[in-house]
């Protein structure tokens, strides 16, 4: 459902490449669509594909883009009412095979998730995280991640938010199990609080890279520029500011929305300039929120007749507070 993005990626990559540092252990993982400027060699962008897919099961990485800030404290599990638990497999049809991924969500009374459990494909719990809340400006303050059989565990257990007396987040600190800053995350904002720059040091005192943010609010879109260290622009891509919202703009004019405010249709251009077209079909509870979600890959023959292939199927379980 979420493109991939490989701005905290390339960030990364592009540090250790500078640094003689290992590729493998600089990478990171973030959610947006890669817009190439590694020479345009394909290679590398297979690695960096093949890489990242595999990483993103280990990095816990939910603010450390730019992009992932615009939506930290977006709240787009449920469309209506109080979600006190939602559980949710999420199946997956590769050429490879099946993959099957299920979590279950925790809310309390306000509808703020107050903890995630993974579960593997036994359904065993595998890692729980938690989350502290200022319930009343509902926004998040602290994260903590407990690991229990993750494949690939990372240093990062416990995360930190600092807000401004506005209101804005200022800082984010990661600290690893023994209590010591592994990462810290320094923003500036605009007068409305949206970000303009994050800056990412790991370790602290030790700047990887930039993301500076400008925005046109009446179209939904950020525009988010990736700089490394030595001041060389990597990438530049067009984001939505809002997800909860976006039916309510033009932009893109490939997506289209049902009467719910859901995605049914897409389209995106490839980094080696291919359009990709992806449809999406629903059921829906008595509340009005999904519960079944089936996402498909379009192609089309000579003749005009569209095919759809089954790539992933959503089922969740909703129960509310209400009921």
């Amino acid at each position: 459902m979420y493109s991939v993005s490989f701005n905290l990626l390339m960030l990364k990559a592009d540090y250790m490449a500078s640094t003689g540092g290992g590729f493998l252990r600089g990478l990171y993982f973030t959610h947006r669509d890669f817009r190439s400027q590694v020479n345009g060699k394909r290679s590398v962008m297979k690695a960096l594909l093949t890489l990242s897919f595999v990483l993103c099961a280990t990095l816990n990485l939910r603010a450390q883009s730019l992009f992932s800030v615009l939506h930290l404290n977006e709240e787009t599990a449920v469309h209506q009412g109080v979600p006190r638990q939602i559980t949710e497999i999420r199946t997956f049809y590769n050429t490879d095979g099946v993959d099957i991924k299920q979590d279950i969500t925790e809310f309390d009374s306000l509808g703020l998730p107050v903890s995630l459990k993974v579960l593997d494909e036994h359904k065993q719990v595998t890692s729980v995280t938690t989350f502290r809340y200022d319930r009343v400006n509902r926004v998040i303050l602290e994260k903590h991640l407990s690991q229990l059989k993750v494949r690939f565990p990372t240093n990062k257990v416990r995360t930190i938010y600092t807000y401004d007396a506005l209101g804005h987040l200022v800082n984010i600190t990661y600290y690893n199990q023994q209590g010591n800053v592994v990462t810290e995350v320094h923003l500036t904002n605009d007068a409305t609080g949206l970000p303009t720059e994050f800056i990412l040091y790991e370790p602290p005192g030790n700047m990887i890279g930039v993301e500076l943010g400008t925005y046109r609010p009446s179209e939904n879109q950020a525009i988010v520029q990736v700089i490394n260290n030595r001041g060389e622009l990597l990438s530049s891509d067009t984001l939505k500011i809002s997800f909860k919202n976006a039916h309510q703009f033009k932009f893109p004019a490939t997506t289209k929305y049902n009467q719910h405010g859901d995605v049914i249709a897409s389209q995106s251009r490839w980094h080696d300039g291919s359009i990709h077209y992806k449809e999406f079909d629903y059921e829906y509870d008595g509340t009005g929120n999904w519960i079944e979600q089936r996402a498909y890959e379009v192609t089309f023959k000579k003749n005009g007749k569209k095919n759809r292939k089954l790539k992933s199927l959503f089922s969740r379980e909703i129960n509310y507070w209400n009921s």
